[in-house]
């Protein structure tokens, strides 16, 4: 068994965003080391990385761009490279890791994979564990493990810092770089295993129904989901919800929450989820007549809602959800982009506007300048395209509509340029610097180049230096 730990820093939240650095490292089951990898990115002229992504990684902008040697084309090459020599030089399974990555690191891969013409599933050789799920499950089921306040506030936290702070394997803050966060984690899956016998070598799985589905579902079950008590001062660790099956395949499944079905009576009890990237621990209890007889309502209700039709076509960016492109636009990608054989590429793109879009990002963000006047201009155009509809709030985030939320769009520049100058208010001498570097970096860009007539049209009118200052 190989476990291959890794942590990504990246540019946004959302996947529009760029890894920036990251880092990957190899293990045996007992958590020696065999292999790394890290590198640092350069920052494409498409991103203009959010004030907060900033300060948690702490990355001064100027100084980044000067270490950082590869583009992200070359260095997604490099990480799958990297992954598939694990692959290959192992005889048994290949455990890829990391702390919240089902979330967030593992999507941000492949949506960065996806982009470069890379394929992203490794030939279904990989098993994706989270060590958050891991957190979750010691806290609802051993009392031994600390339940920790998030600081100023009555909730429980989980985060990467506060657990290990809390466990006496980290003295001070957490980095946020990618190689000592991964080092971090190592060290919390070691713990895991040592003190309280989880082990990611035994391949525990979270989603602990995956192997009881068809039972569920034939003998129409009510059971019970445990999930932590995010109220620390209320005395119970675990909260119990209880659900029912309505479909699932090897990848996913659609429950209903009967609590929510009670109360609504509507699809806001429906809940998808994904087997690679939940948790679901079976919770004990007795199941009442009141909530059989719920279940009976709530499966007539949804009798015809199954997995192929609960979800309706995306109307996000792209990025957001890359998996609208399909293998054959994937495979169309990466002879275009590795091959230069664009025949296929052409041939698609009339028919997709998401593969068309994806393939113009790709070469805005890889475009040498100075190759033929014509070829800058034209660039251009399309760059000042792109970025009046990115950073002019045009780009929406939220993947599918609902009544009980606003849809989310990406922060205009002017709003980036404003939380700038909120966060510089709180923020210590080092936090300025960033933040000042980063002010610089915006109006230097390539972005504001093309387009800063329109988007930071006032501020530039208004003043020829910024808000911010140089220093403390």
């Amino acid at each position: 068994m190989r476990i291959i730990f890794f942590d990504l820093e990246t540019t946004h939240r959302s996947s529009l965003g760029q890894i920036i650095n990251y880092c990957f490292i190899v293990t045996d089951e007992n958590y020696v080391v065999q292999d790394q990898l890290s590198n640092d990115v350069v920052v494409s002229r498409l991103q203009l990385p959010a004030p907060g992504a900033i300060l948690a990684n702490r990355t001064d902008m100027f100084e980044h761009q000067s270490r950082a040697k590869l583009s992200e084309r070359e260095a997604m090459r490099e990480i799958s490279n990297f992954i598939w020599g694990v692959i290959n030089s192992s005889d048994d399974g290949v455990v890829l890791t990391g702390y919240n990555s089902a979330n967030f690191d593992v999507p941000y891969l492949r949506t960065s994979f996806y982009r470069n013409g890379l394929n992203p599933y490794f030939g279904g050789k990989l098993i994706y564990r989270d060590l958050l799920h891991y957190s979750q499950k010691l806290l609802v089921s051993d009392e031994r493990f600390p339940r920790i306040r998030r600081e100023g506030t009555d909730r429980l936290s989980l985060t990467l810092e506060s657990i290990t702070q809390e466990l006496g394997l980290l003295e001070g803050e957490q980095t946020h770089h990618s190689d000592d966060d991964v080092l971090l984690t190592i060290e919390l899956a070691k713990h895991y295993d040592r003190e309280f016998g989880l082990s990611l070598a035994s391949l525990y799985n979270p989603y602990e129904v995956a192997d009881h589905h068809d039972t569920i579902k034939s003998e129409q079950r009510v059971v019970y989901s445990l999930y932590p008590n995010y109220a620390i001062d209320e005395p119970n660790r675990a909260l119990k919800q209880p659900r029912i099956l309505l479909d699932f395949d090897h990848r996913q499944s659609l429950w209903v929450d009967l609590e929510k079905f009670r109360e609504f009576g509507s699809e806001r009890a429906l809940k998808w989820i994904n087997a690679n990237a939940s948790a679901f621990f079976f919770g004990k209890g007795e199941v009442s007549e009141e909530l059989v007889e719920l279940g009976n309502k709530a499966r007539k209700q949804f009798s015809k809602v199954n997995l192929g039709n609960y979800f309706s076509e995306t109307e996000c960016d792209i990025e957001e959800h890359i998996y609208r492109l399909d293998f054959d636009a994937l495979k169309a990608l990466e002879l275009a982009i590795w091959s230069g054989n664009t025949k296929l590429l052409g041939k698609l793109s009339t028919k997709s506007k998401d593969l068309k879009e994806i393939s113009m990002r790709h070469r805005l963000a890889h475009y040498k300048w100075g190759r033929s006047d014509r070829g800058d201009e034209q660039v251009e155009k399309e760059l000042r395209k792109y970025a009046l509809y990115r950073y002019g709030g045009k780009a929406k985030l939220s993947k599918f509509e609902s009544d009980d939320f606003e849809p989310e769009y990406h922060a205009t520049l002017q709003a980036e340029l404003e939380e700038i100058d909120t966060l510089r208010e709180g923020a210590d001498a080092k936090q300025k610097k960033l933040l000042d570097s980063l002010y610089a970096f915006y109006l230097e860009s390539d972005i504001v180049r093309v387009a800063g007539d329109n988007l930071i049209g006032q501020l530039a009118n208004a003043e020829t230096e910024p808000k911010v200052g140089n220093g403390g």
